[in-house]
């Protein structure tokens, strides 16, 4: 299992709703707090994280969710805004519902 440091405003103390608003996602296995108060950990199942797909479902949801690219993990590096290019182009995570399917890094996924 995976997981993916995202930045989220408040999420110290939203990580409880954060966490169930990603949970439409199947590929999610849970949702936690770290020690930075803005950020949270995603821990996820597959080849690789989906940090745009799950920054417009929570942007969506009504979260303060920073750009991808402005993101900097808690150690004070930048953390990737999309993944290389070299990296496999798969479409989303297997069974997710058509009811969330949204285009990202010029993918869809569903």
């Amino acid at each position: 299992m995976g997981h993916y440091d995202l930045a989220v405003l408040h999420a110290s103390e939203q990580w409880r709703q954060i966490r169930w608003s990603l949970f439409v996602f199947p590929d999610i296995r849970d949702v936690a707090p770290t020690g930075d108060a803005k950020v949270v950990r995603i821990f996820y199942e597959g080849r690789r994280p989906y940090p745009n797909v799950w920054r417009v479902e929570l942007l969506q949801a009504g979260f303060d969710v920073p750009a991808l690219e402005t993101v900097q993990a808690s150690d004070g590096s930048c953390a990737p805004a999309r993944p290389p290019r070299s990296q496999d182009k798969t479409v989303g995570p297997a069974g997710a519902s058509g009811a969330h399917a949204m285009e990202a890094n010029g993918h869809l996924y569903k």
